[in-house]
């Protein structure tokens, strides 16, 4: 009856937790962005990190199965606890991209001043000193000896709104990204495979 309605069994969308703080930030976000222009968009530098593992674990599995067979073999996906995964920080504008940074170890704030503001973002940013430099609020990002090192290289940063990746079109890329990598003939079984 649901199907010839058109209704079906999806996934859920797996998001932040949203109070109603959260909502009115992210309004307000929209609301102050809503007259800028395709200019004005055109010198945000949107950045964000990804993590990208050798497992597929997107929850689309899905197993048909009778009463009882719950841990037969055919029924069982053995999964590695310590999965191989790669992080990676990028950026991008409507024209311009950040060179791929590879994040190795633990990603701190002096991780993220050593390995992407100081040797990527600041050359890029004095290169075209129109830019706004979007990250979101992770704690690297908002420590505050990485909000003095852009305010000391005078980096005009744009406000973001708490939990709102979804603002990001930068999302897009890792998720197109994250697709071509699983479709690949041979698919990466190595972390050094996968940064090729």
């Amino acid at each position: 009856m649901l199907r010839e309605h058109g209704v079906r069994a999806r996934r859920q969308y797996v998001g932040p937790v949203l109070t109603q703080r959260h909502r009115l930030a992210h309004n307000d976000w929209a609301r102050n962005h809503l007259g800028w222009t395709r200019q004005q968009w055109s010198n945000v530098m949107f950045s964000d990190e990804s993590r990208f593992t050798l497992d597929n674990k997107d929850g689309r599995v899905r197993v048909y199965r009778h009463t009882g067979e719950r841990f037969a073999d055919s029924c069982v996906q053995q999964i590695n606890r310590f999965q191989l995964g790669i992080m990676v920080l990028g950026g991008i504008t409507t024209t311009q991209k950040l060179k791929l940074v590879v994040i190795r170890g633990t990603f701190n704030a002096q991780r993220y001043i050593q390995d992407v503001l100081e040797p990527v973002v600041i050359p890029f940013i004095n290169h075209r000193r129109d830019v706004i430099y979007q990250h979101d609020n992770a704690r690297p990002h908002v420590a505050r000896i990485t909000i003095d090192f852009l305010r000391q290289h005078n980096v005009n940063l744009m406000e973001w709104p708490a939990l709102s990746p979804d603002l990001s079109p930068i999302e897009h890329i890792w998720d197109e990204l994250d697709r071509r990598l699983r479709r690949r003939h041979a698919r990466p079984e190595t972390l050094c495979t996968a940064a090729r």
